[in-house]
């Protein structure tokens, strides 16, 4: 292969890759400017919270906003809620909610935090509003004290995105939340029961079944 067509090949790569770049900062800003638009017409809501429910962050406002959020979700990120309470969006009250999460980062405090902790819900949550989910499980009493027993007893453990799914050392935030919900409540949360799980999985779990309440804040 002689020197000009491999500089006509590098050419249309930077082409076709500056396109690409362009496409999806083009996307990106459409979605954001829905999100802001969305955001000022949502009426003033309350929401309640259990111990035991999940909170889903959908990457986009768009997908979070119609029938199928979990195609939206790519990388998505989950946690469960250990708090009972009711909050107001129109005051943004999360920092009243506590959360367990696996996650990299702690956005509210702009840091790098690879682990499995308990946060309040502003920390990675506040700034979501919008494309936010919440699962309500319905737990009762006993799986509730037993979700708790295993946040307490992994808390600490270090993130791995690519953590596998029954890897008992380390965890992603989907991850966390299958082994969590499969220890306390004896459930497979994983909608394709695939080798790994990803956050959409999840989602797509708790939207297929008919007695669970899905509500987007």
């Amino acid at each position: 292969m002689n020197k000009h067509k491999i500089k006509r090949i590098i050419k249309r790569f930077l082409y076709a890759f500056g396109a690409f770049v362009l496409c999806y900062i083009l996307l990106y800003c459409i979605d954001r400017a829905y999100g802001r638009y969305h955001n000022r017409r949502a009426p003033v809501i309350y929401i309640t919270i259990s111990q035991g429910d999940i909170i889903y962050k959908v990457t986009s406002y768009i997908m979070a906003d119609s029938k199928y959020p979990h195609y939206g979700s790519l990388p998505g990120h989950l946690g469960i809620f250990l708090s009972d309470t009711t909050i107001s969006l129109h005051d943004n009250d999360f920092e009243k909610i506590l959360v367990a999460e696996s996650s990299l980062f702690n956005i509210k405090d702009k840091k790098i935090a690879p682990t499995l902790r308990v946060n309040s819900a502003d920390h990675n949550y506040r700034y979501a509003t919008g494309r936010l989910i919440l699962i309500k499980t319905h737990l009762n009493d006993c799986q509730k004290d037993k979700l708790v027993q295993y946040i307490k007893i992994n808390s600490g453990k270090p993130y791995d995105l690519l953590a596998k799914k029954t890897d008992p050392i380390s965890f992603n935030c989907a991850t966390f939340v299958w082994n969590a919900f499969s220890y306390a409540v004896n459930i497979d949360v994983d909608a394709n029961d695939g080798k790994m799980v990803l956050p959409a999985d999840i989602l797509n779990y708790f939207i297929k079944k008919g007695d669970c309440e899905i509500i987007r804040f």
